[in-house]
């Protein structure tokens, strides 16, 4: 019955952690990208399709080459060299998208967990959790052979 407990409290202290250390993402850059955006021909520069169809794309703003990954392009039927239209807000162009802009704005906007959450937060958390289970339940955790 202590363990039934102990596993709730700490899954809902996680949950709860996550939940209040998530963050909304109102993709403000995306908004102002489509608000004005510019056009630009890009180029495939790199493509992987071992890691989740990951295609690259690069163009040219001002002699500057400016990079992003490509969304919707299969990358079995891509190849280095392809061209692709890229749109890019002309004030920040690393703001940019090779998708139609209000699918850019859907995909980039929204809530996620940020990445300094799990090392900050969870793993302290975790530690914790193990420091007082082994106070709550002693020798009972470890196996028969080493009691």
């Amino acid at each position: 019955m202590t363990r039934v407990v102990t596993g709730l409290i700490s899954t809902t202290a996680i949950g709860l952690l996550l939940t209040l250390t998530g963050c909304y993402n109102e993709a403000a850059d995306f908004k102002r990208l489509a608000a004005a955006p510019a056009q630009a021909e890009g180029r495939v520069v790199y493509i992987d399709c071992k890691s989740h169809g990951l295609v690259v794309y690069a163009f040219d703003v001002g002699g500057q080459e400016h990079r992003g990954k490509a969304a919707g392009l299969s990358c079995e039927s891509t190849k280095l060299g392809d061209k692709i239209t890229i749109f890019y807000d002309p004030t920040h162009p690393s703001t940019n998208s090779s998708r139609q802009l209000s699918d850019a704005y859907e995909a980039a906007r929204g809530w996620y967990v940020p990445d300094w959450v799990f090392p900050l937060i969870v793993l302290p958390l975790l530690v914790i959790l193990g420091i007082i289970a082994r106070v709550v339940f002693g020798d009972r955790l470890d196996p028969p052979e080493r009691r």
